[in-house]
């Protein structure tokens, strides 16, 4: 498989051009997104939106790149399941949305948790309100309704 370091990395070795933390966290993370692997692909994987419904009648967003897992990882409780699902017990995923790549999966996944419960409520109920709700702020077409 290719190396994937960046063409920084050598420098931050040697010590020459030392960056700051946050720097060189950055310059990896620009590089991350742009691999490309040795048949010209990039390496996209499909996101996953979800939310789940607690026992408490409230909801949790995430996203992940596998659902099956990540809802396992919810109901084991275990370091790998967020905090909030575990002392909030699921129930189960409500609904879930698909897309192409993690920077998508982000956006939806953040403006879904500045909804109103309420919001989120028809959102469940009634998928096609995401256009409504959010169309404003994101490209509604590239997420796909799976749940």
């Amino acid at each position: 498989s290719p190396q994937r370091f960046s063409p920084y990395s050598r420098k931050l070795k040697s010590g020459k051009n030392k960056l700051k933390k946050n720097q060189r966290f950055f310059i990896f993370v620009l590089f991350k997104e742009r691999i490309i692997m040795k048949d010209g692909i990039k390496n996209n994987k499909e996101y996953y939106i979800y939310i789940i419904r607690c026992e408490d009648n409230s909801l949790y967003t995430g996203i992940t790149t596998d659902l099956d897992r990540r809802l396992q990882e919810h109901l084991e409780q275990g370091k790998k399941g967020a905090k909030y699902t575990a002392s909030h017990h699921i129930k189960g995923i409500e609904i879930a949305w698909k897309t192409i790549d993690k920077i998508r999966a982000s956006k939806l996944e953040y403006h879904i948790k500045t909804l109103k419960k309420a919001q989120k409520e028809e959102l469940i109920r009634n998928p096609s309100k995401l256009k409504e709700f959010l169309s404003d702020k994101i490209e509604c077409k590239e997420y796909i309704v799976i749940r």
